[in-house]
């Protein structure tokens, strides 16, 4: 390969080339393919934040609907379905945050390959090893994930609380999994480094909704600092990009796309990247999407690492599934 250049939508269609340095070819190629990597590694995070907020939609929406009905029957059906889709949705939680902590630290390090910055994947294994040791829910979700892929389903039943009067200041909704089906496990005793903070709750109801917010958390915690950490290699890729389509712009007709390629005299093998200027705003915008609210559902409200109910003048109904581990 020893030609390097760019075409506009317009070039293209009049078969005319743009030539360029190499240096300068690879210097916006290296620049694209790791904007590129940034936006897609906000994609997967988009996925994670889409899987918590369909758990706590359903958790909503599957105690709105059995307080609506006043035949006990109907109310256990309903229930017991609700139960088997949120089960469902913790497999998909679950493996979506496996992924998300698996890729942050594949695409840090394709990022930073030949990069001076190398000590940015060592802090940030530092950081998620300080979340991962503090925070017991952490550690419950890494196992709750591990059970549900290789063994099956944990959630063994919800329990709805209805205040006779005013409205609950707790999440109306417990979704239980059975304490001693995870103690159970073989790796329960490697994974829980904080059993003491579990043990001292007498109930063997688990309470899913708490951890998993716990840990939805600690996620974002962990997401925040690799954006920091990567925010001065991103602006730099940004600006290589932006200050190299400026120079196009000059002398080209108003274009969205523009190919960059490399090739051999006769153009007979070449490849190259297409640089889509739509993709600086689209990563710029997921920077602001991608937050973690708590202003819908029953985000509000507290909740409690296990099935206690504190307040009075409550009507409580579990509504429990035939389970075996």
């Amino acid at each position: 390969m020893n030609k390097f250049g760019y075409q506009t939508n317009w070039d293209r269609l009049t078969n005319k080339v743009e030539y360029l340095e190499k240096s300068t070819y690879e210097t916006v190629k290296h620049a694209y393919e790791n904007l590129l990597r940034f936006i897609w590694f906000e994609e997967k995070f988009r996925v994670l934040l889409d899987n918590f907020y369909e758990f706590e939609k359903d958790i909503y929406d599957i105690y709105q609907n059995c307080v609506s009905v006043s035949i006990v029957k109907n109310q256990i059906e309903m229930g017991q379905e609700g139960i088997n889709l949120l089960n469902r949705r913790l497999l998909n939680f679950t493996a979506s945050a496996r992924m998300y902590i698996d890729e942050i630290e594949y695409d840090t390090t394709k990022i930073f390959k030949n990069s001076t910055n190398v000590e940015i994947n060592k802090n940030l294994k530092k950081f998620k090893s300080q979340k991962y040791d503090s925070n017991v829910s952490y550690q419950l979700l890494e196992l709750i994930r591990n059970i549900c892929q290789h063994k099956g389903l944990l959630i063994r039943g919800i329990t709805l609380v209805e205040p006779l009067t005013g409205e609950s200041s707790i999440t109306p909704i417990f979704v239980n999994i059975r304490y001693s089906d995870l103690k159970q496990n073989d790796n329960f005793k490697n994974k829980i480094k904080n059993k003491e903070v579990l043990e001292r709750f007498n109930s063997n109801d688990l309470n899913i909704v708490h951890h998993i917010r716990s840990y939805i958390k600690d996620l974002f915690s962990i997401h925040e600092h690799y954006r920091e950490l990567m925010s001065s290699d991103i602006e730099l890729r940004v600006n290589t990009i932006k200050d190299q389509l400026k120079q196009i712009e000059a002398i080209k007709l108003s274009f969205e796309e523009v190919a960059f390629f490399e090739s051999n005299e006769d153009f007979s093998n070449y490849k190259g990247i297409l640089i889509d200027k739509r993709y600086i705003e689209k990563y710029e915008t997921s920077l602001s999407k991608n937050k973690l609210s708590f202003d819908k559902y029953f985000l509000n409200k507290d909740t409690a690492p296990f099935r206690i109910i504190n307040e009075s003048f409550t009507s409580n109904t579990d509504i429990n599934l035939n389970m075996i581990y």
